[in-house]
């Protein structure tokens, strides 16, 4: 006949084979499906997810994984472009975990640069009692499994225990049937219940230092000057600062500083040369906070030294180049350079073949620096080829043949 002990030791057996598995916590799914976003580009929907994830998290104590939830949660601000926000979201991951450190196989290198300036400016959070430093964050989906396993292997490790009390108690009534002699011992003394523990508060997130925001990032203003859209500053009400102009044409005129949030208006001053120029409205000590401004080249631009070469390849041909109707220059067969100073705004330019011996033959002209890129078009004549600063012809060799092209300088 089975012992009722027997029994019990197999039902026990046949519990640990057939428990379900620990089912997978909402905070550990969130978490896992905000890392995945993270990780396909979808930073608005990772937000999402990872949010939740913190509050999951931060309910059932779990400083580690509140930590990683908090470092995605800033890695995805970051991605879309809100740095103040991500400086604060890493702050709070290294307010739970001081040492965190990212590895450079996971994380971006801008990830970890504004990580690690982050670190600098928030201060050392209190050590709690029962936390420990974290080292190199590991591979996504560690963590969650870690947490799976060790709710997983606790029913095993009870019922194991149970069944090992289950096997003594069958053994020692086997050995009752053959009774022997057994040595005295000291009883062993039951341990006193365990006190309740201390529940441990949660940690105050600590302030991190400054950050400052600047929009619109760029803007264009036109070659003859004027007001822009003002520079947006943002940043905590407690933060001060100070906004300077980084060119002498771009001129600051109210909002030069203040607290928390506030604007710059500027002006910026007429160009007068043929070119384009850029400058910067940024805040002293923190230039990655700035205002690009793009300004256009003039439009009331100084005149301009334009130099052109004429290869005229027309056997025992001659001709006449004719600039805005008024400049004129002869050429002979071969090579010959003009140049002249010309105003801002577009030009024409004619050639004619004075005389020729009916031989076919190419007319080539090459202009100078001072003409805008872009401008330089045939207006009539066969043309053989035209680049961005050279045009060719080719001619027929008769008397009289003309060829045109245009272009501008300045604007």
């Amino acid at each position: 006949m089975v012992s009722k002990a027997l029994v019990f030791v197999l039902a026990l057996a046949t519990l640990v084979q057939t428990s379900p598995p620990t089912p997978v916590s909402e905070s550990d799914s969130d978490l896992a499906a905000g890392i995945a976003l993270v990780k396909e580009g979808d930073f608005e929907g990772a937000v999402v997810k990872l949010d939740a994830a913190v509050r999951q998290l931060e309910a059932e104590g779990a400083d580690a994984e509140v930590a990683r939830a908090y470092l995605y949660l800033g890695v995805a601000y970051l991605e879309l472009d809100q740095e103040a926000l991500a400086r604060g979201k890493f702050a709070q991951a290294l307010t739970r975990q001081p040492a965190m450190r990212l590895d450079p196989r996971e994380f971006s290198a801008q990830v970890i640069r504004t990580f690690d300036a982050t670190r600098q400016e928030t201060p050392p959070a209190e050590p709690a009692r029962d936390r420990k430093p974290a080292a190199v964050v590991p591979p996504s989906g560690e963590a969650a499994e870690d947490r799976r396993k060790r709710r997983s292997v606790l029913p095993f490790i009870l019922l194991g225990g149970a069944a090992a009390a289950g096997g003594v108690a069958l053994a020692s009534k086997g050995a009752a049937s053959t009774p022997t002699p057994t040595p005295s011992s000291t009883p062993t003394p039951s341990p006193s219940p365990s006190a309740t523990p201390t529940p441990r508060p949660s940690p105050t997130p600590t302030p991190g230092a400054c950050t400052y925001t600047a929009s619109p990032r760029t803007q264009s203003v036109p070659g003859a000057g004027g007001v822009g859209t003002p520079c947006r500053i943002g940043t905590r009400a407690d933060c001060s600062w100070t906004a300077e102009s980084t060119a002498g044409w771009l001129e600051i005129t109210a909002g030069r500083n203040g607290p928390g949030n506030g604007s710059v208006s500027f002006r910026a001053r007429p160009n007068p040369d043929n070119d384009p120029r850029t400058a910067r409205i940024q805040l002293q000590g923190h230039e990655d906070a700035r205002c690009i401004v793009q300004q256009e080249e003039g439009q009331g631009a100084l005149p301009a030294r334009v130099s052109w070469a004429s290869d005229l390849a027309v056997p025992g041909g001659s001709g006449k180049v004719v600039v805005d109707g008024a400049f004129a220059a002869l050429h002979g067969p071969g090579r010959s350079e003009a140049a002249r100073v010309l105003a801002a705004g577009p030009h024409r330019v004619e050639a004619v073949l004075t005389s020729a011996r009916g031989r076919a033959g190419v007319w080539r002209f090459q202009l100078g620096r001072a003409v805008r890129p872009g401008t330089l078009r045939v207006l009539s004549g066969h043309a053989a080829r035209v680049s961005a600063d050279a045009v060719v012809f080719r001619l027929r060799g008769v008397a009289g043949e003309r060829v045109t092209f245009a272009f501008e300088t300045g604007r």
